[in-house]
């Protein structure tokens, strides 16, 4: 017990510096060298005020100097990141049971706080930060070495990894520079083809075709369904991808292939048998 709330307590506190790169990156500042200020009044914030969640609630969402509201996305990025640490050590991800507990709990944090990074600048800006990107293939490499140390893996299956990495890419690629030829847009941002391509390191090529599949198909129903609740056309608006595709991820990284391969013929076998 002690140890979950230890995680919690911890992943907060990475929500917290999350926030940091979330409001610092796209103006160009350091996150390290700088403290952190109100937004308003550029008065210092106290330490006593940077406990994460609850100095937001003890300060009623207002600057102790100044008085102006503090966004609610700063206590629920730190919830988020949190409650995230939390639930992904206890639901104990399939490609990492073959790890010792400390290790995988360490790189599964790490993990997740990479995807909520990725997932909030693909949401709110529509592009990805380079470093983002260059970390989950990071990620996919250390994996690799992980398991290949720990002999879960040998060199064949991970040279076939690498293989799998440029196969996505360059295919997704292709995809996407066919698409904007025909439409003359983007219909895939470069960054898709990215975190697609280290997905297939990380989960192997029929975890990552499974996940494609996943996500296709979640961003199809939540997407059109947002459009007719809002009353948008459907091409009023250009939509982020990638939070889609690590969902997709996530959901294999942390339940497996076999198990959602399972439940899918299950749905199949059960829709043929009833309706068909």
């Amino acid at each position: 017990m002690v140890e979950y709330i230890f995680i919690f307590l911890l992943g907060s506190c990475v929500g917290s510096f999350l926030n940091v790169i979330f409001y610092r990156f796209p103006l160009g500042k350091s996150i390290i060298f700088s403290q952190s200020a109100c937004t308003s009044c550029n008065s210092k914030i106290q330490f006593r005020d940077l406990v994460p969640i609850f100095s937001w609630i003890f300060l009623s969402g207002e600057c102790r100097f100044c008085k102006s509201r503090i966004s609610v996305t700063y206590p629920l990025i730190e919830l988020i990141t949190a409650l995230s640490w939390l639930s992904i050590c206890l639901l104990n991800p399939v490609y990492t049971q073959e790890f010792v507990p400390n290790l995988a709990y360490i790189f599964n944090c790490f993990l997740i706080s990479l995807v909520i990074i990725i997932i909030y600048f693909d949401f709110n800006y529509l592009w990805i930060p380079k470093f983002g990107l260059d970390l989950l293939l990071s990620l996919g490499i250390i994996f690799t070495i992980l398991k290949l140390i720990l002999g879960v893996s040998n060199g064949n299956i991970i040279f076939f990894s690498f293989i799998c990495y440029f196969l996505f890419y360059y295919a997704f690629e292709f995809i996407r520079k066919f698409g904007k030829y025909i439409y003359k847009k983007d219909v895939l941002g470069k960054g898709d083809s990215y975190i697609i391509a280290s997905n297939s390191i990380l989960i192997g090529i029929k975890g990552n075709l499974m996940a494609l599949f996943i996500s296709f198909v979640l961003a199809s129903f939540i997407e059109v369904l947002v459009r007719f609740v809002f009353k948008r056309s459907i091409n009023a608006k250009e939509f982020a991808l990638g939070p889609y595709l690590l969902i997709g991820f996530l959901t294999i990284w942390i339940f497996g292939f076999n198990e959602i391969w399972s439940i899918w013929q299950n749905f199949i076998y059960s829709f043929y048998a009833n309706f068909i």
